[in-house]
């Protein structure tokens, strides 16, 4: 099943994302410890060209896998993230 997350980031928390930005996607690559396996993904931008959210699709046979992977992941551990939300994404549309 594919689930979405969605995060924002702090106000004001643009160097901390760029500084924990190479041990993020490291996590992303190892998605595979926690069973599941990234889709897409993508930090959000604003009209400057400055990330200030992050877009995650994965592929995992349980919520509570993609709840496992994303407290893990050293956004969420550095503290970067105001807001987030998981959501199951209809898959009908992927072929």
């Amino acid at each position: 099943m594919l689930y979405s997350f969605y995060a924002l980031d702090k106000d004001g928390a643009l160097e901390l994302r760029k500084e924990t930005r190479a041990a993020h996607l490291d996590h992303l690559a190892a998605a595979s410890n926690f069973n599941l396996r990234v889709v897409a993904g993508s930090p959000m931008l604003n009209e400057a060209g400055d990330m200030f959210g992050s877009l995650v699709v994965v592929d995992a046979d349980s919520r509570a896998d993609v709840e496992a992977f994303f407290a893990a992941d050293p956004y969420r551990l550095a503290g970067l993230f105001a807001e987030t939300r998981i959501a199951t994404v209809l898959d009908n549309f992927v072929k």
